[in-house]
This record gives C-alpha cells, structure tokens and sequence, in this order.
C-alpha cells in the first residue's frame, strides 16, 4: 500500500467517523427522509429513539421529516406532525407477554380493544411552560405524598396524573397491590416495579394514531396529552393537586434563568383559573374571553403554535390552512 492510498483511507475513515459522530452523538438524532414510505422510516425512528412505534398507519404512507440533532421527544413531535397523526408514549401492564402482543397487535389493527382500561390525565397545552416537550421515559412522577394504596386500576390513575405517559391494563386484572413511588421514580421505573409486585409483565411503547383532532386551535402538542388512545380510554380531568405538581415538575427542568419567570406566570394563570372556577356560566365565558384577548396570553398562544409548526411539514401546514380558511367561510352569515 503506497503513502497516497493510505492516506486516502485515513481520509475516508476520518469522514465516516464524523458521519457517525453527527447522526449518533449523545447531543441528538439527525433524519431527513423526502417522501420516504412510513415502513422504511419507521425502523430507523425506533432504533435511533430505542422504542417500539406501535401504528395503524399504512406503511406506504409517505414521510418527509427533517430534523437536526433532536432529542426523541422532539423526533417523535415531528413524525407525529409529518403524518398529521398523534404521539404518545404508553405503558401496558398484562399477566404474561402473550397477553401484551394481542394488545400492541389489535393497536396495530386499528381497533379498540373494550376489554383494556387505559388512564391519561392530560395537562392543557396553555397551563404552565412551554418549551420542547420532555421525554416520558426520563420523567421523574410529579408523586404525591403519601402515595395511595388501592388495586392496580386506581395506581394506573394515580400514575397518569403523576406524568406525561397513559397507563394500561385489562379491565378484569384490578387486584390490591402494594405499590409506592415518589419524586425520585422514573415512569421506567415505576411500570417495571408496578408488573412485578402485581405478578405481570409490562412494556413501554409509542403509539402513533390516526385521527388526530384539529389543530387549527392552541391546544397540548401530541406528547402532551391529546386523548382518544383506544377502548376503554378514560381521559380524567386533573385535579388542582395533580395539575400544580406537574407544572412545578415542568418549571423545575427549565434552565434556571427561566424558572423564575416561569413560576410567577403560572401563579398569575393559577390564581386566574381558581377565580374561575366560583363564577356562574356567563361570566366564566366572559372572562375567558378577555384572558385570551390579552395580547401577553395571544403571544404566548402564537409562540407555541409556531414552535408546533415548526415540526410540521409544510404540504401539512398547508392542508390545514386551506381546511382552516373553508371552516371560516362556512361560519360566515
């Protein structure tokens, strides 16, 4: 070997190695897919997030995503925006694996197995910070102290308030369990520790579904909390409590420069939705209008639309301004 082709081997080593720096560095994941079938993208999606992607999409559904050294959260968001579809990360406790792969197959399939009880407490997209939406597996629970006893069905409740992630579980399996968590518990962590002492299996999945809900409005980004996961599905209403943990969880990952900022302004929105709750129907309407009149809360609503946008494909962007402008006409007199 002369010194030339050496040095052109150390020369496409270097590159390659740089080419593998910038797509599998701990500092995120690089994807650009044009038009890509979903069936080939979602593979590469899961062993760069290292999840399972359960979907009822047609695999030949074509994909073009773009994003530059994102975390999984944030590439998920994408994927989800792309297709117009919805993103959330789920755990399902079952009595063995067979019982598991019937679930994640008939999700698969489109269909709403009646025989699951799934729980997802959903925080609304406008309360508390906004910013990238967290990945579920490293959430720590937003637990409360003590936590409850109760069967497995209320500890699935009790962990859908406590974090991002829906819970799952067969309607017919709800037996008393000794189950704790608290502040340091990871949702990883408290699926694996809930199947074993419940004498089940469990797994951690992201669903992607069909049927999103309109966007043309502010709302949760799809790991947020948007509902509609399947048979079964009890979307509860958070409890002041459980709301007021979650977002101090959410302002606590902020950088601490923002933290402050960040507290005071749901003090301000806590205080706000607290009054609202005493006041009879008409004046609630009343007051909600002037909140989302504010041009400080229109800011706000306007940043994380376009922080949403900005993760959707533009042909989708599109599709939904056209739909947008129809729906208005439609409205007019």
């Amino acid at each position: 070997m002369n010194r030339q082709t050496l040095l052109a081997g150390l020369a496409a080593i270097s590159l390659l190695g740089a080419l593998a720096y910038a797509l599998f560095s701990p500092s995120g994941i690089t994807l650009n897919f044009n038009k890509a079938p979903l069936g080939k993208v979602l593979p590469i999606i899961e062993k760069k997030t290292k999840i399972r992607i359960v979907t009822d999409l047609d695999p030949s559904t074509p994909v073009t995503l773009m994003v530059h050294q994102a975390a999984p959260a944030i590439v998920w968001e994408a994927l989800a925006g792309a297709l117009d579809a919805r993103a959330s990360l789920r755990v399902a406790l079952a009595p063995d694996r067979g019982a598991l792969d019937a679930y994640l197959r008939a999700l698969a399939a489109g269909e709403r197995p009646e025989d699951w009880e799934s729980h997802r407490v959903p925080i609304p997209g406008m309360i508390g910070p906004g910013g990238e939406t967290p990945d579920p597996r490293l959430q720590r629970l937003a637990a409360p102290s003590p936590w409850p006893e109760g069967t497995l069905q209320q500890h699935l409740l009790t962990l859908a308030e406590s974090s991002d992630a829906s819970w799952s579980a067969p309607k017919a399996r709800d037996p008393p369990v000794s189950f704790r968590a608290d502040d340091r518990t990871t949702v990883p962590d408290a699926a694996a520790t809930l199947a074993r002492q419940a004498s089940g299996t469990s797994t951690l999945f992201l669903h992607l579904s069909s049927g999103r809900r309109g966007r043309d409005s502010e709302g949760p980004p799809p790991m947020a909390g948007s509902g509609g996961e399947g048979g079964g599905f009890r979307r509860s209403l958070p409890s002041p409590e459980a709301i007021n943990r979650r977002v101090e969880q959410r302002i606590a990952s902020l950088p601490p420069a923002e933290q402050e900022a960040a507290r005071q302004q749901w003090e301000t929105d806590r205080a706000f939705f607290q009054q609202m709750r005493d006041l009879p129907p008409e004046q609630r309407r009343e007051k909600m209008q002037e909140y989302f009149n504010d041009p400080a809360v229109q800011e706000r609503i306007e940043e994380r639309m376009a922080q949403r946008d900005a993760r959707t494909a533009p042909e989708r962007r599109r599709d939904r301004y056209r739909s947008y402008i129809d729906r208005r006409s439609q409205q007019q007199p």
